[in-house]
């Protein structure tokens, strides 16, 4: 053997780059999710900062005591400590609010569903001093689904709900549930053709002073309702009175298809339509029936004439059940041809 035949390579030389091309990839990967999670961020900070301002003209201040965004590599969460509500009519602030933490998140490969996430307490003050409600719960939390403009599905959800509701006389009422919840969606089958929003929502074991004057006895209450809405534009952001006027000059109605109220053994049940008249007042009709509210009926039935117009249906009791034809038109709520009291413009 010789010796160029001895030291003769086998074949070229390996190429350690490619050793550490996984390493290479990896990093590039990180860092241009690093770029496209910065992106979104900072996109989502832009959007906010402009809506922030939207809202300023239009007489709505928000504020946070401090703004962060987080959630790299796969969330975004864009947390808002210390928020705070401003009302303002003109330079005058008619309206006030502050609520501990909201922190908002989205998934950056499902940008069009949101979960938002309140930290209690919340406080609202009305325009006269002292008109105060203070709220706080155990969980509190939201959905959207859909873009905020054009949403497909609303949702709130709490848990652990105790309020106060003051004057400058002092409390005027102090309530709590064990849950509430309420859902807004489209309507699959009317969305196209009226813009209809299906909405429902539903209290558990709420309780009440001001109820338990009302109805006493009976302990806690629980609340349904099913509604849809034709003509909707939920988050508008065009405020109230605009928002309302809108819906009427379109012809949107709220479809009542099933309220119920149970408080120990006394019910309500209730359905019908409404809507907003020329003059910016409730008009429509809502069937009522009431069960085991005893001393109305027996007040009532003091007058046959006057239980026969309303239903009276008696059971082995005594009188049972009362249906109320209520009735809004022309800014009077009547029951069958009684007017009862007036109805003044929402807005």
């Amino acid at each position: 053997m010789t010796e160029d035949e001895t030291f003769r390579p086998i074949g070229p030389p390996p190429k350690r780059w490619k050793l550490f091309a996984p390493v290479l990839a990896l990093l590039a990967l990180a860092l241009g999710l690093f770029a496209f999670w910065f992106h979104v961020g900072r996109g989502a900070g832009t959007a906010l900062d402009a809506w922030v301002e939207r809202e300023k003209a239009l007489g709505r201040v928000w504020t946070c005591g401090e703004r962060s965004i987080a959630g790299f590599p796969f969330r975004l969460e864009i947390t808002c400590n210390d928020a705070r509500f401003t009302r303002t009519q003109g330079d005058a602030p008619v309206a006030r609010g502050s609520l501990g933490n909201v922190t908002v998140v989205t998934q950056i490969y499902q940008p069009d569903l949101a979960l938002v996430f309140f930290e209690g307490p919340l406080r609202l003050e009305g325009r006269r001093d002292g008109d105060v409600l203070d709220l706080q719960w155990s969980s509190f939390r939201g959905s959207l689904r859909g873009r905020p403009g054009a949403p497909v599905r609303i949702s709130f959800e709490a848990a652990g709900l105790d309020g106060t509701l003051r004057n400058a006389g002092g409390v005027i009422d102090r309530f709590t549930a064990e849950k509430f919840e309420a859902h807004l969606r489209r309507d699959p089958e009317r969305f196209e053709t009226e813009r209809a929003y299906d909405l429902a929502m539903k209290a558990v074991a709420f309780s009440s002073g001001l109820l338990e004057e009302t109805a006493r006895g009976g302990g806690a209450a629980g609340f349904e309702a099913t509604l849809i809405l034709t003509r909707a534009e939920p988050l508008s952001g065009a405020g109230f009175a605009v928002e309302a006027e809108r819906w009427r000059k379109e012809g949107g109605r709220l479809l009542v298809s099933d309220i119920r109220f149970a408080k120990g053994d006394r019910r309500l049940q209730a359905s019908g339509e409404l809507g907003l008249d020329d003059a910016h007042r409730p008009e429509g009709r809502i069937e009522v029936a009431l069960t085991g509210f005893a001393d109305l009926m027996k007040g009532l039935n003091a007058n046959p004439q006057l239980g026969l117009l309303l239903g009276l249906r008696r059971g082995e009791g005594g009188v049972q059940q009362i249906k109320l034809p209520l009735r809004a038109e022309r800014g009077m709520l009547a029951v069958g041809p009684l007017a009862l009291f007036p109805l003044p413009p929402l807005y």
